[in-house]
């Protein structure tokens, strides 16, 4: 049968907003959909997405059928655009990156997205985190159309398949790591009498928010501009039913916070960014955390509790499953793509060298 086929960019919040229930509608369709592609989690990024963005979009008699969120960005930097790249809007917020499609219309919304795709002005094309086989398909197209690709390895990526019940999680682990996951409880209650654990809710949540930010700067460093950008984008998901932010705290200090986004729909609790206070090591607090994740989890009836991006080894002691994230990276022929791939590596080393003394002078 004929159907009557329509590429629509969507380019504003406004026009996102207006097809949000088509959208819900799609993502349900869709088996390979994440957390990041609910309409939920989407526009609280896209609210405060520092790049411009559009969402291709694919109809069919009028029916949204296919969806995908992409961003062109001057290189290497907006400042100073010698050339494209052609990337996910969401990237790099996203630990998750893929599109949406209804089944029956994958093979035409590849070449409609690969069609769109070849006509945009980029030089390069940098696709990381792809959790959608989909994706694949698409960037063969993209290299029979003249693109080189350079295909990076592929990072694993855990989950715990949960239980319904917190003892039956338990015993599903190793005695070590039992032992170890209830050990923060245990020694918080017995040597920090102003220890405790709390949620964030619409009366705390500024403070839960900072709590994770603030400790996980103090591992990884931040800026200010990035702080502001995660605030933005937690207070807004939050609004939308997609953040779980736990904290421990020793009185009003936090020592141990953790950020997840989740999909209530489909049972997914996705956990996100979390730190701890390396002066209180000696009390695991990350695994406190962790453990108090999973029991929110758990108890808000979720059936996956994922690690996300990141193949850090303690998660292997926990996980029942792994899938992996592929990374492609493309360069189109040309002397402006010659150019950005000549000048980039110094910008990127001078841009790394301001980040490590932003960092510096914030530790100090």
């Amino acid at each position: 049968m004929h159907h009557a086929v329509e590429r629509i960019p969507i380019e504003t919040l406004g026009a996102f907003d207006a097809i949000r229930p088509e959208w819900d509608e799609l993502r349900r369709a869709d088996p390979h959909a994440t957390v990041f592609l609910t309409s939920g989690w989407l526009r609280a990024f896209l609210a405060m997405s520092p790049t411009p963005w559009s969402i291709l979009t694919l109809r069919a008699d009028g029916v949204l059928v296919a969806a995908l969120p992409i961003s062109v960005r001057g290189a290497p930097h907006h400042w100073l655009p010698l050339g494209h790249v052609l990337t996910f809007a969401s990237a790099p917020f996203a630990d998750y990156q893929g599109m949406l499609c209804r089944p029956e219309h994958q093979d035409a919304a590849i070449e409609a997205f690969a069609q769109a795709l070849r006509a945009l002005p980029w030089q390069r094309a940098d696709l990381p985190d792809v959790h959608d086989p989909r994706i694949g398909t698409l960037v063969q197209r993209l290299i029979g159309a003249g693109a080189l690709l350079h295909e990076l390895p592929a990072a694993p990526c855990h989950r715990i398949d949960l239980p319904p019940e917190w003892e039956a999680y338990l015993a599903t682990l190793s005695k070590p790591t039992r032992r170890g996951t209830l050990r923060t409880a245990k020694q918080m209650a017995e040597e920090l009498p102003l220890g405790r654990a709390s949620f964030a809710d619409a009366s705390n949540l500024d403070l839960h928010i900072d709590a994770v930010l603030q400790l996980n700067a103090l591992r990884w460093g931040t800026s200010a501009a990035r702080y502001a950008k995660y605030r933005r984008l937690f207070r807004a998901a939050f609004a939308e039913g997609c953040l779980r932010i736990v904290a421990l705290w020793d009185g009003e200090r936090p020592i141990g916070a953790g950020a997840a986004f989740v999909d209530a729909e489909r049972g997914f609790y996705g956990s996100y960014l979390v730190g701890h206070d390396p002066e209180y090591a000696r009390f695991s607090p990350g695994k406190g955390v962790l453990a108090n994740g999973i029991q929110d989890a758990i108890g808000g009836g979720y059936h996956a509790f994922d690690f996300m991006r990141g193949g850090e080894g303690y998660k292997s002691s926990y996980a029942t499953g792994e899938s992996t994230n592929a990374h492609y990276a493309l360069r189109r022929r040309g002397a402006r793509a010659v150019l950005l791939n000549a000048i980039e590596p110094g910008y990127a080393a001078l841009r790394a060298a301001l980040v490590r003394l932003r960092t510096q002078r914030h530790a100090a």
